[in-house]
């Protein structure tokens, strides 16, 4: 899952939930938080690939709008 844009109170529950049954909940710099104003949740064996992906994007996909879509 990748939101661009989240706050705290949509995503508080989700990293212990994530953690436990073994994945990640995070920012797209794979940093561990739900303070970051986005979102990205995945395996943590897939979590490598991932990042790789959010990173070389083209154009990348911080450039989203409100609704989700790139600009």
């Amino acid at each position: 899952m990748l939101d661009p844009i989240v706050s705290v109170w949509d995503c508080g529950p989700f990293p212990p939930i994530l953690r436990e049954a073994g994945g990640y909940f995070g920012d797209w710099a794979g940093n561990a938080t739900i303070h970051a104003g986005e979102a990205l949740s995945t395996t943590q064996a897939l979590l490598p690939e991932v990042l790789r992906l959010v990173e070389g994007s083209a154009g990348g996909l911080r450039d989203c709008n409100a609704s989700g879509r790139l600009t």
